[in-house]
């Protein structure tokens, strides 16, 4: 099955911009293009090299900084009609969503200080190296109902989002949660489940689908590269007097993974430590790179900003 075979509608646990199999694009290395089942795996692994892709090579951005500039290119040009949460910010290039905090007043906080210091912190991807990959069996009955397998954090919140996009009652879906070989926030999402869903309504069989590592390595939810940009102003007898923390999350090619109310990262609003500052500004931008697209890895977004911190 390809994107032409399924619902063309969107997934995502807050922001839906992510198509279940690449509709017209590819907006990252390991995106999912196709998907295929086979009696046992050597046949799955030989069907799959007799598939031909032809690809038009596209301008990329890997660099957050970089992808909001004038001159990157627009990796998501349906983003205004994306379903999200009011923290999409449509004026901002590759922008997926931005969070803000307050208080005080920034300028006079800065105005009032005795010392000023500007510095720019940089993290790394980092994949939550659970020793189980990914894996999901799914099962569709000749009434139509819909049993899975699957290790996964959230099993009601997959059941509403799989009922939502397969316009079915929740009754008619069974999700059998499976003891899990680590997530650390990595298997929180639907993955592989509406693909299995219409390879086994297809075939009349059970679908399993089993991630290799290499899989794993290219095409899961690792936790999000950072900038931080921190400004603060300091009084002479030592106290913090005004902070202003910028933080770049490298989104990679989809929002999707992100499951919180904002659709971003809950660390932009931890910039400024556990201190009492009595002016700050905080700024969270989660925006879009050809990378790997960014999820939740415990502490999601945290360990970024206080390691700058």
């Amino acid at each position: 099955v390809t994107a032409a075979d399924l619902d063309p509608q969107l997934i995502g646990a807050v922001l839906k911009d992510m198509p279940v199999l690449a509709q017209d694009r590819v907006r990252y290395v390991g995106e999912d293009i196709a998907a295929v089942a086979a009696v046992d795996a050597d046949t799955a692994e030989e069907a799959i090299h007799l598939i031909d892709v032809e690809y038009e090579e596209l301008p990329t951005v890997f660099d957050p900084l970089e992808a909001m500039m004038a001159e990157a290119p627009v990796l998501h040009p349906g983003y205004e009609r994306y379903h999200g949460p009011k923290t999409k910010a449509p004026t901002l290039k590759n922008v997926q969503t931005l969070v803000r905090a307050s208080k005080g007043d920034i300028e006079r906080g800065f105005a009032e200080s005795d010392e000023v210091f500007e510095n720019s912190f940089r993290t790394q991807l980092v994949h939550q190296g659970y020793l189980e990959p990914y894996a999901i069996t799914v099962e569709v009955d000749q009434q139509g109902r819909l049993a899975i397998w699957v290790a996964n954090q959230s099993v009601f919140k997959l059941r509403k989002v799989l009922g939502e996009y397969f316009d079915m009652p929740l009754e008619m879906i069974t999700i059998h949660p499976s003891n899990m070989g680590g997530s650390f926030g990595a298997k929180d999402y639907l993955s592989l489940a509406p693909a299995a869903y219409h390879m086994s309504k297809q075939t009349g069989c059970p679908v399993r689908f089993i991630k290799n590592y290499t899989e794993e390595l290219t095409a899961t939810s690792p936790r999000h590269p950072a900038v931080i940009q921190l400004r603060t102003g300091v009084k002479k007898d030592g106290r913090l007097w005004a902070w202003e923390g910028k933080t770049f999350y490298n989104g990679g090619a989809y929002g999707a993974y992100k499951p919180n109310p904002q659709g971003s990262m809950s660390g932009a609003y931890m910039v400024a430590g556990s201190y009492n500052i009595p002016h700050t500004l905080l700024e969270g931008y989660c925006i879009y790179t050809n990378q790997v697209p960014g999820g939740y890895f415990r502490a999601p977004g945290e360990t970024q900003t206080l390691f700058a911190v």
